[in-house]
């Protein structure tokens, strides 16, 4: 029997049936059709002047009801980020700029040994210069600058990475400056944690392990709001993984800065939870993921412009 022919034998109140919810598209009402039978409920979708309407048996209309609006609460920005068309070539163009402008730098920082050094004294991490001058733009241009061609290698394809999956869910404008806020929280945690003792330090490895940490924060807090917020079963998933490629990624080499890469991966669950727990209608605004992307760059730039500022 077809959803019309139902309809006509008799009227879905008179079957004891009541209408709870009613959709443009059939996807999304199969979408909470399943909501009601993960109930184990009885329902019925029928089509009725360009809608699909939504029954289920009048007594549990209450509890369906319930379960209706509590999905609709938790899934209500999920996934966080409408990728149109615009969104996904500027995620494209955003990992491709993150590749060069690291390359860049590395090709202006080490074309001879006096730009290296130069640029590598002006912009390092160096906790004793930070601490004691207050050079704390130091955090920010550490991120650009690298050691050798392994190490930008390195960065600029577990970053790329990261950084893939991460604006899937925030978009490029937040996920890069999520990411670049965690590089520099990461950077900065671990000059107070090693205090004056002449530690020095580059790369945009503080930053990769952001990115990182927020991927993980975020899956930890859906984890938890798709539980009802109790201990999830699920929950060792994101967070054993983040930690095995921490460990994996982030504690080999000599001149492995592990600390940096693990105040950076904290910082990064930290900074994603306002994100992930009561997701933003920002997160949708087009002119909102520009204004984080331009600021991203804004906030190195001056950095920059600071440490040569501090040089004269």
């Amino acid at each position: 029997m077809t959803p019309d022919d139902e309809k006509r034998e008799s009227s879905p109140e008179q079957d004891g049936r009541v209408a709870i919810a009613r959709f443009r598209r059939l996807k999304t009402a199969n979408e909470y059709g399943l909501v009601i039978l993960s109930m184990k409920l009885p329902y019925w979708l029928l089509e009725e002047d360009g809608y699909y309407v939504l029954y289920v048996p009048s007594k549990y209309e209450i509890q369906a009801r319930e379960q209706i609006e509590r999905y609709r609460g938790e899934s209500r920005y999920w996934p966080p980020v409408e990728q149109t068309d615009l969104m996904l070539d500027v995620s494209s163009l955003s990992i491709w700029a993150y590749v060069l402008i690291l390359s860049a730098f590395f090709y202006v920082t080490h074309g001879s040994v006096e730009a290296r050094e130069q640029w590598f004294a002006l912009g390092r991490v160096d906790a004793g210069r930070i601490l004691e001058a207050g050079e704390w733009y130091r955090v920010a241009t550490a991120l650009t600058l690298h050691s050798d061609i392994g190490h930008l290698a390195g960065n600029i394809a577990a970053g790329a990475l990261f950084a893939y999956f991460l604006i899937r869910v925030l978009g490029s404008g937040f996920g890069w400056i999520l990411i670049l806020l965690a590089g520099l929280l990461g950077n900065a945690v671990n000059v107070l944690a090693h205090g004056e003792r002449g530690h020095l330090s580059v790369g945009a490895s503080t930053a990769v392990f952001g990115a990182l940490g927020l991927i993980v924060g975020y899956q930890l807090i859906r984890e938890f709001r798709g539980s009802g917020w109790r201990w999830p079963r699920r929950i060792w998933i994101p967070l054993g993984g983040g930690l095995i490629l921490l460990g994996f990624l982030g504690a080999g080499g000599e001149r492995t800065d592990v600390l940096a890469h693990l105040w950076g991966f904290l910082a990064g669950i930290v900074l994603v939870v306002p994100f992930a727990w009561k997701p933003s209608p920002w997160v949708h605004s087009i002119k909102a993921q520009l204004a984080c992307g331009v600021t991203t760059l804004l906030l190195i730039v001056v950095a920059w412009l600071a440490a040569f500022g501090a040089e004269t």
